[in-house]
């Protein structure tokens, strides 16, 4: 599939004004991309083409790629969670917000963001633990949260390695 073909199914719905301001490019430029008439795109327009629509850039810029793009490890990473968590009881679907915390964790740098986690979860967990003691369903010292968070991380490894 062309990189034009890929670009005219993930603009739907959307103008070539649009995703040109996105790409830093004119809306002929995309037009031309899309068209098939120009094949020559910088790789920094093709980045942001692919930051824009939230698809990998080597899945973008490749034209022995089919549709659909494969999930980028955001995706898969909310996939986990929410398995890991529905498994656990403790929740179904992602709520919108609660998927753009977890986009803002994994934009953090590597050291940060397990710093930001490790603190994240001892917090969250100190809080549930002490309103479920309050409310009579657990003993102190049990950590639903950080039991949870735990398997995440196995599974993550399991699924890397």
């Amino acid at each position: 599939m062309t990189l034009g073909e890929k670009l005219s199914r993930l603009r739907q719905g959307r103008g070539y004004a649009e995703v040109a301001r996105a790409a830093e490019c004119s809306a002929p430029t995309i037009r031309e991309l899309e068209a098939g008439v120009r094949s020559d795109p910088s790789v920094r327009i093709i980045a942001r083409l692919a930051r824009f629509f939230g698809v990998p850039l080597d899945w973008l810029a490749d034209d022995t790629q089919d549709w659909p793009p494969p999930a980028t490890e955001g995706e898969k990473t909310l996939r986990l969670i929410e398995s890991v968590l529905t498994d656990s009881g403790l929740t179904g679907k992602l709520t919108e917000p609660e998927m753009q915390f977890l986009s803002l964790i994994r934009s953090l740098p590597d050291d940060l963001r397990q710093r930001f986690i490790d603190r994240s979860l001892g917090y969250a967990d100190g809080l549930l633990a002490s309103e479920e003691v309050r409310l009579g369903k657990h003993q102190p010292g049990e950590a639903p949260v950080a039991e949870a968070a735990s398997e995440v991380l196995r599974r993550g490894k399991r699924k890397s390695g």
